[in-house]
């Protein structure tokens, strides 16, 4: 699938002004920081992937700069969610998750995050789209 930038690149950018703000007000250690979690922004955000293999029949979900992949197989999806982060009526964050039934436990991968409901609706019906072409029995 696509990826997506926007969420760690708004992100990047107001951290990266944060850091220049830095510089200009002779404060090397806030610049200091703020550049090295650019960097790691934009190293999670180039590792991050999302990956549905329809020959293996499974999702391949890889967020975050340190977590390991997710494989979810295509048969054991239970159900998507969506849940918006909000604070003081403005939204922070917007996850898609997917729950999965995995040695007969349940469990939850992120599928993709960013600000806007819309974007991870988007997201959600490409992949049911992806899915359904498959033959997935299932409604998800």
């Amino acid at each position: 699938m696509k990826r997506r930038y926007g969420f760690a690149l708004v992100i990047s950018v107001i951290l990266a002004l944060c850091g220049i703000g830095g510089y200009v007000a002779h404060m090397p250690v806030v610049m200091w920081i703020s550049a090295g979690v650019v960097v790691l922004f934009l190293v999670s955000m180039a590792r991050e992937s999302t990956v549905i293999d329809l020959a293996q029949r499974e999702m391949v979900l890889t967020k975050g700069l340190f977590a390991r992949k997710a494989v979810v197989p295509l048969d054991a999806i239970l159900q998507f969610e969506m849940v918006r982060v909000t604070h003081t009526l403005i939204t922070v964050n917007t996850s898609l998750n997917v729950w999965y039934r995995r040695d007969g436990k349940e469990k939850v991968a992120m599928v993709s995050n960013g600000f806007t409901k819309r974007a991870m609706q988007n997201v959600l019906n490409e992949i049911e789209e992806i899915i359904k072409h498959a033959g997935h029995p299932a409604t998800v």
